[in-house]
């Protein structure tokens, strides 16, 4: 099977139509979509819900899981699969201040590891129609863009990422 490849915009993503990812895809299926993870930083894979094991088995083409540190949040035998929230179970649970609401700002996931993942895979359960909070970036395309001087003051700088 080949997939439909669509791009979502100039910038950043893909959608993948035309995948049955219930099933153990093939070879060439697999690398196909590491290519397209390579071309579009971001992909949209279009399918009806995954198992936890489905779903595990679609992140291990990208690499190897690792497990989810936050044990609470484990899904069933897979602890390489976490589940999120993004509402609050009761009124009183929700901060009155913004700021102080969980996962808020911007982040990127895992980028304190020692050896970071790759990529971050998320399996939309319940997906609001408008206002969703979840955004992405393409940190290469706005570096290639920005003025040589600046690039020249960046060159050799390294980043420390911590989890406090």
């Amino acid at each position: 099977m080949t997939f439909q490849i669509r791009p979502l915009s100039d910038a950043l993503g893909a959608e993948v139509l035309g995948g049955n990812f219930k099933e153990a895809l093939t070879v060439n299926e697999i690398d196909e979509l590491k290519s397209a993870f390579l071309t579009y930083h971001l992909l949209c894979l279009r399918s009806d819900p995954l198992s936890p094991k489905s779903f595990y088995q679609v992140a291990s083409y990208f690499g190897t899981p690792f497990m989810e540190t936050t044990r609470k949040n484990w899904v069933g035998d897979v602890p390489e699969i976490s589940r999120l929230e993004s509402t609050y179970k009761t009124q009183e649970a929700k901060p009155k201040d913004p700021k102080f609401s969980r996962r808020s700002g911007w982040h990127t996931d895992h980028s304190f590891k020692e050896f970071p993942p790759k990529a971050t895979l998320l399996h939309g359960h319940e997906i609001p129609s408008e206002a969703g909070q979840t955004r992405f970036c393409n940190t290469q395309k706005a570096y290639d863009n920005l003025p040589e001087a600046t690039k020249q003051q960046l060159e050799g700088l390294m980043g420390v990422h911590s989890y406090d």
